[in-house]
C-alpha cells in the first residue's frame, strides 16, 4: 500500500529541491500543489502527510491549517 505525500507551496524552488529527493521512495505518491489549487483538490488532503513550504504565504498556510484542523 503507497503512502500520500502532499506538498503545498507557491515556490516551484522548492519543488525542485524536494521533489527528487521525495521520489526516491517509490512506494509512495507524490502530489504537488500551489496554495491556489488547495479547494478544488481539498478532497485528496484527507488522507496524507502534508508538507507545507509557507516563506512567502503565511495568510494562506494559516488559512489552510484552520481548514484541515478537523481532518
Amino acid at each position: 500500500m503507497s503512502n500520500k505525500i502532499i506538498l503545498i507551496s507557491d515556490d516551484s524552488n522548492f519543488f525542485d529541491f524536494i521533489e527528487h529527493k521525495l521520489e526516491l521512495r517509490k512506494s509512495d505518491d507524490l502530489l504537488m500543489y500551489g496554495f491556489d489549487s488547495i479547494p478544488e483538490n481539498f478532497h485528496l488532503l484527507e488522507n496524507g502527510v502534508l508538507i507545507i513550504d509557507s516563506e512567502k504565504s503565511k495568510e494562506k498556510t494559516l488559512d489552510l491549517l484552520n481548514i484541515l484542523k478537523n481532518t
